[in-house]
């Protein structure tokens, strides 16, 4: 919610004029942050989670969530929301115990390369890489039904002290009466 500056009306974010006066709104202007570049050596696997329903845009919602985990068990999230963009990066670590499993469980990643595909719902991006960090297995679309593809996204989305709120930093500025 903004307000006029010339006589104090109540306005939409997005008007450019004051509908009770007429007065030409100043531009709002929002630093751009950064897009976010984690390093790509010794990656082990990726997992992006996003939101492919349809979005408000007068709301600052989550649209998806990545997860990057390490050789070494680093583990690398961040989220991306609709109206600020990109968080903050969180990060955690795993055992060694769970990167064995995390390295069993992908394993099989190649038997699943061709799951469904999706265009309205939750959709998940799930890349493996070799010892030597290049690509060897991808999957884009949906996971629904598939008890394999879904215990591997359980899996990431348990890794402790990673969490993010549904709305973004910019939310505030959507709610305000």
């Amino acid at each position: 919610m903004r307000f006029c500056t010339n006589c104090g009306a109540k306005l939409a974010d997005d008007w450019k004029f004051c509908v009770k006066c007429g007065h030409r709104l100043p531009e709002i202007s929002q630093p751009e942050k950064p897009k976010i570049n984690l390093p790509k050596d010794g990656r082990l696997f990726e997992m992006e989670e996003m939101n492919w329903g349809q979005i408000n845009v007068t709301s600052d919602v989550m649209v998806s969530q990545m997860w990057v985990i390490y050789q070494t068990g680093l583990v690398i999230s961040y989220a991306s929301y609709s109206a600020s963009g990109d968080s903050d990066i969180q990060s955690s670590c795993l055992s060694k115990e769970e990167v064995q499993t995390l390295c069993d469980m992908l394993s099989r990643f190649k038997d699943y390369a061709s799951a469904g595909r999706g265009a309205d719902g939750t959709g998940y991006n799930m890349v493996v890489y070799d010892v030597e960090g290049k690509e060897s297995s991808k999957i884009t679309g949906y996971i629904y039904y598939n008890a394999y593809l879904e215990e591997l996204r359980d899996f990431v989305k348990d890794i402790p002290g990673l969490s993010f709120s549904c709305y973004g930093s910019a939310a505030p500025q959507f709610f305000m009466p």
